[in-house]
């Protein structure tokens, strides 16, 4: 997203196995035919909103065949279980990977 989520975030720079496999599954998501502004997931990946997994995880149970492909639902949803049990320091890192603000 941008570089100021990532400063309101306080920069941090966790790199566990927790982090490791969710910037995996974002890239991956992103990888999908549908999935590069972060399918199901948007509001997380693309607009940084940490507190959001759950909510997002919930919209994971809705019909969205008529706009993302099943690939792109399926990584979403993969994700954000995932990251739903991610401290919000580690998952402002593993977005921070992933849009390029640092590397381990």
């Amino acid at each position: 997203m941008c570089m100021e989520c990532y400063e309101e975030a306080g920069y941090p720079t966790i790199y566990n196995e927790k982090v490791k496999i969710a910037v995996d599954l974002i890239k991956k998501l992103y990888d999908t035919p549908n999935g590069s502004v972060g399918g199901i997931g948007h509001v997380v990946f693309d607009d940084w909103n940490l507190d959001c997994v759950k909510s997002c995880l919930a919209e994971c149970g809705k019909d969205w065949t008529s706009c993302m492909c099943q690939d792109t639902i399926d990584a979403s949803r993969k994700a954000l279980e995932h990251c739903v049990d991610m401290t919000e320091d580690e998952l402002a890192s593993a977005l921070a990977i992933v849009d390029g603000f640092w590397k381990p």
